[in-house]
């Protein structure tokens, strides 16, 4: 049987790697936080979690992603693909 092997790149492993470091420090500080703050500092397990299986699920897309946010790292929501507008077709 043919599988594919897909494994992260050093931009995913780069990313990864600082959620494991943002949740660390979250979790120092926690002690030191009042209790209406734990909520907060709390989701950074959660976001490095749902970022993890994204990234085992989807590598090729989550690439894609950090290349085009590289590229034009003050871009945010649709972009442009093409030079002009097109008539949106019947």
């Amino acid at each position: 049987m043919y599988t594919t092997r897909r494994s992260l790149s050093a931009a995913s492993g780069k990313l990864l790697s600082a959620m494991k470091a943002r949740e660390a420090t979250c979790k120092d500080l926690m002690p030191s936080l009042p209790a209406s703050l734990h909520k907060f500092f709390g989701a950074s397990t959660s976001a490095l979690q749902t970022m993890e299986e994204f990234a085992r699920r989807q590598p090729e897309l989550l690439e894609e992603i950090i290349r085009r946010k590289e590229k034009n790292p003050t871009a945010a929501g649709v972009l442009a693909t093409t030079a002009e507008p097109k008539k949106p077709q019947q």
